[in-house]
């Protein structure tokens, strides 16, 4: 499968998540909300909260996978702008020297992490 295909299929999948989970998410929170649950609403919450609990790794790797790309565009992004800024363009200086502090953060931030 080529990456363009594979992006899509990640975007159906968060697409068909954010239309499925809310109203699960509702209904584990009306049953976690009973202070007794007959033993079909508590088979129901049980089986409510292992569906979500399955869901976590695909949403795992969507966040993961769209983190990394909203990454790599705000980072082309800087550097194409610098590069004009270094140019000379001063509206571009200006867009730099607003970003500059919060690129270097997340670069510090990156660090931290590993």
């Amino acid at each position: 499968m080529d990456e363009k295909l594979d992006k899509e299929k990640l975007r159906e999948i968060a697409e068909k998540l954010n239309e499925l989970l809310p109203p699960i998410i509702e209904k584990i929170k009306d049953y976690a909300a009973l202070s007794n649950r007959t033993p079909d609403e508590e088979k129901e919450f049980g089986e409510l909260v292992a569906l979500l609990a399955q869901s976590l790794p695909v949403i795992e790797t969507l966040k993961d996978y769209f983190g990394s790309e909203i990454n790599k565009q705000a980072t082309a992004f800087y550097y194409h702008v610098k590069e004009k800024a270094a140019k000379g363009n001063q509206h571009s200086q200006e867009i730099v020297d607003e970003l500059a502090p919060l690129y270097q953060q997340a670069l510090f931030d990156q660090l931290n992490n590993n």
